[in-house]
């Protein structure tokens, strides 16, 4: 599209002028535009085409597991205290594109689990019929049910009568009294 002016014309697509003698129809600025869109657009494709092999060289790897069946999902180290198991025993409650939900005797756990998170036991620990499917709670919550000594964190007490009462922190939750408490005072809920 040509301007009056014969040294110069407009981009196509920004409509600024440009000197007659660039063959081309767009400005630099476009042009790159132009490229960095393709190159994107090439990038997401590989991507796409490798999620693809990915997913079934993992489909390969790993079978697909039934309701029912009791699996062990290991506890990531910020969601679980000192002294607490480092796996998990839940059962499969539901499948959905090939993404599983569990449950424990506590709850189900709110994240779906791919096949490669999660490894299937040989007996059968947690039925189906245990699950308490009323409630949802998270790896966390699941794993300070699971612990003896609670979740992440400590409770402790400063009671100054022997822990008789249960005015005390530890008593209150139902929980020993440790080291960390009333230091050498005598305590009666060891």
């Amino acid at each position: 599209m040509m301007d009056t002016d014969t040294n110069l014309r407009k981009c196509e697509r920004c409509f600024i002028f440009l000197e007659a003698d660039n063959e081309s129809t767009n400005c630099m600025n476009c042009q790159r535009h132009e490229q960095i869109q393709n190159e994107r657009h090439k990038s997401s494709e590989c991507l796409k085409k490798q999620a693809k092999k990915m997913m079934t060289i993992s489909n390969k790897k790993f079978t697909p597991l039934e309701v029912g069946t009791t699996v062990k999902v290991s506890i990531p180290d910020v969601d679980r205290a000192r002294g607490s198991p480092r796996n998990l025993l839940a059962v499969i409650t539901q499948v959905e594109d090939d993404l599983y939900k569990l449950g424990t005797e506590n709850g189900i756990i709110k994240h779906l689990y791919t096949r490669s998170q999660i490894d299937p036991c040989k007996e059968c620990f947690v039925d189906l019929v245990s699950v308490n499917t009323e409630k949802e709670i998270t790896l966390r919550e699941a794993a300070g049910f699971s612990s003896v000594t609670g979740s992440q964190g400590y409770k402790r007490c400063n009671c100054k009568l022997n822990c008789r009462t249960n005015k005390g922190i530890c008593r209150l939750a139902g929980i020993l009294c440790n080291s960390k408490c009333h230091n050498s005072m005598p305590c009666e809920n060891k």
